[in-house]
This record gives structure tokens, sequence and C-alpha cells, in this order.
């Protein structure tokens, strides 16, 4: 199944928990770990609200995913590596009508552990709609790879991981799209 990595007994769950110290037998690693949660969940960190900010327009890329992911240190700016520029911003108003196409066509209320293979194929897979839709952001909109996923997490979060350099690292994944082994 595509998506068996990822359950909370999958890879991703295994290296959660080493993460926040919850594979051990040391006193208190549960205790530590909650706290972490609490403080990202309190707003300890920009990021904590990123997916519930304003309205998400499920089928359209508005304003408001473009403020939702500068809490996840997005910058617009002409310069840097992983900044949203202007000129890509203007490019995303004339892909418009296909990007509304592409957003359709995956659905809003899956999980991506809860996908068949054949679900996964057809939404995420090679010539999909979500594949389709990352290789336009990146390509004719010019956007780098970080800021597509952030946006694309943004529009679906059930189903695009955020792919950042904190997530690789932890995940030890390179592989493009993102998604695909998980």
């Amino acid at each position: 199944m595509a998506g068996s990595s990822a359950g909370p007994n999958g890879v991703f769950g295994q290296r959660v928990r080493q993460e926040l110290g919850l594979d051990s037998d040391r006193p208190g690693a549960l205790e530590r770990a909650a706290a972490v949660v609490r403080v990202y969940g309190a707003g300890g960190y920009t990021g904590a609200a990123f997916d519930v900010y304003s309205h998400n327009d499920p089928v359209r890329i508005t304003g408001d995913d473009l403020i939702a992911v500068s809490m996840l240190s997005i910058q617009i700016w002409e310069q840097g590596d992983s900044s949203l520029r202007p000129s890509s911003i203007r490019t995303l108003d004339s892909l418009a009508g296909s990007i509304t196409e592409l957003l359709a066509a995956v659905p809003a209320d899956r999980d991506l552990h809860t996908l068949t293979e054949s679900e996964f194929e057809r939404w995420l897979g090679p010539a999909s709609a979500g594949d389709v839709l990352y290789w336009l952001l990146r390509k004719q909109a010019a956007i780098p790879r970080v800021a597509v996923y952030k946006l694309l997490a943004r529009k679906r979060l059930a189903l695009f991981p955020i792919r950042d350099t904190v997530a690789q690292k932890a995940l030890r994944q390179t592989a493009d799209p993102w998604w695909r082994p998980w």
C-alpha cells in the first residue's frame, strides 16, 4: 500500500518518536515530548497556524495562501533560494485556470496514509493531477521546491507532506515528488 510507512507505526512515526525522545525508556520522555507539542500548538512557532490562517479556498491559490506559507519561513522576495518571487506570483495569476482544475481533481478530504494504491496513483502518482500541479508550480511558475511543498500542504495538508530541510534530514528522503515514497 502506498501510504503504509506514513502511519504511527511506519517509518515516519518511528522517526517522529525518535526525534521527540519517545523511543527510549528514559524517565520523563513522554512529558518532554508533550511539552514540545504544547509549545508548538500554542503558537510558539509561527507555522502553528499556517493551515488554519484565514479562508483556505480548496481550489484556488490566493493571497491568504501566500501569507500562510510565509508563516513557514517562505519570504516574498525576488532573491533567495526558497523565496516566492513576485514574478512567480504574477505567473500564478496566469495559471489560475489550470491550478483550479488540478486542485479540483485532488480530493480535499483524504489522508495520504489511507489511500489505496490505485487512489494514490490516480491523485498523486506520475501524470496525476497532484503530480502535474507540482511540476506546473515548479517549472511554469518557477516556484522553488520548498515553497511548492508548503503551498501544496496549505491546499491539501493531509495529502502533500511539507518538505523542508528539517523534514528531509529527519526522514533521510530526497526523492521528487516528495510524497511518492510515503
